[in-house]
């Protein structure tokens, strides 16, 4: 995984790394789909070319073009980041941790705190300092659907996208009560098995990976740039040297000159 953190993406020569997962949840799909009528697979997936990974496999598994539906949420920035804060708190809460014991050693290094990384600190930061849309490929052909309102309406976008008809007793808090507990004891499963710790010491390897790469880029880049001043100044030199053989030569010729009359 480190490789593909810090490679800056999925990339085409380095799909021996990333393509199985790919082709195991489309596979994991397609079974699903013998038993149930419709299949839902969520994966938040910032390059198109993975995402192409799993169309491809659903179709060589006998999966129809017209039979895939792909959609493509959108969101505000504010609401993106603020959900992320408050899962990312449960989530460290739920390891004994708090937001900046886990989140700390990861976070952007442009972002500035002091204590406890308090709510406002990072919605802030991700909606004017760092995009957290920067690195997200848009894709073409999916269908776009809004849930920056975290009510109903986007209920109501996905449900119209995918066909469905919704059972409209329910409101947007009674579903949030069914499902947020669902959410929760996925984090507790990760963490019994190891799968949140594991998460965490990949994603701080990973940054000082990438930490070490950016400052080996910037010794590059200083050794170029300073064999690059060391090649003018043997340029200015040599123009130089040159300029005084010229001025010998001149010298020499108007001595003759001399000696001549």
């Amino acid at each position: 995984m480190i490789p593909l953190l810090t490679s800056g993406g999925f990339k085409e020569d380095e799909k021996h790394l990333w393509g199985g997962y790919f082709e195991k949840i489309a596979n994991m799909t397609v079974e699903a789909a013998q038993t149930h009528d419709r299949v839902v697979l969520s994966h938040a997936t910032y390059d198109q070319l993975p995402r192409d990974v799993v169309i491809e496999t659903l179709l060589n598994s006998g999966i129809k073009k017209e039979q895939i539906t792909v959609i493509q949420l959108t969101i505000d920035k504010a609401v993106l980041t603020a959900g992320i804060y408050e899962r990312f708190k449960r989530q460290a809460g739920q390891i004994g941790m708090t937001f900046t014991e886990a989140f700390g050693p990861i976070a952007d290094p442009r972002m500035e705190w002091e204590g406890e990384i308090t709510k406002e600190t990072y919605v802030n930061f991700y909606v004017s300092v760092a995009d957290p849309f920067g690195c997200f490929a848009d894709d073409p052909a999916a269908i776009k659907v809004d849930v920056s309102s975290r009510g109903v309406a986007h209920f109501d976008g996905i449900d119209t996208a995918l066909g469905l008809t919704r059972d409209n007793s329910l409101s947007y808090e009674e579903i949030c009560k069914k499902v947020l507990p669902l959410d929760a004891k996925r984090d507790e499963e990760a963490i019994a098995c190891g799968g949140f710790k594991v998460m965490c010491e990949i994603a701080t390897e990973a940054e000082a990976i990438s930490k070490a790469c950016e400052l080996e880029s910037k010794e590059k880049e200083q050794d170029e740039a300073e064999l690059a001043k060391m090649k003018r100044r043997r340029s200015s030199l040599k123009d130089l040297k040159d300029q005084m053989d010229k001025l010998r030569m001149m010298s020499t010729r108007n001595l003759e000159e001399v000696l001549e009359e």
